[in-house]
Formats: structure tokens, sequence, C-alpha cells
């Protein structure tokens, strides 16, 4: 018993990891495609 929960809480920290990766991932696209049209952001 311990010994999944263990397990389930390191792949939920695995997940936890891989989504903060994505979700920073797509915000520095973001940031950068932003800066480089800086008038798409005003309109």
């Amino acid at each position: 018993m311990p010994s999944s929960a263990a397990d389930v809480s390191t792949q939920s920290r695995l997940v936890i990891e891989e989504l903060h990766k994505m979700s920073t991932r797509r915000s520095i696209k973001f940031i950068t495609r932003a800066s480089s049209k800086p008038l798409a952001i005003s309109s």
C-alpha cells in the first residue's frame, strides 16, 4: 500500500512537471510571438 502511494505521488509529480514545462514553453512562445508583433497586442 505505501509503495503504491509513493508511486502515485511520483507519477503525479512527473505529470505536474511535464504540464509546467509545456505551459512554460507555450508562454515563452507566446511572449516571443507577441514581442515580435507588438501591434497585435495593442489592437
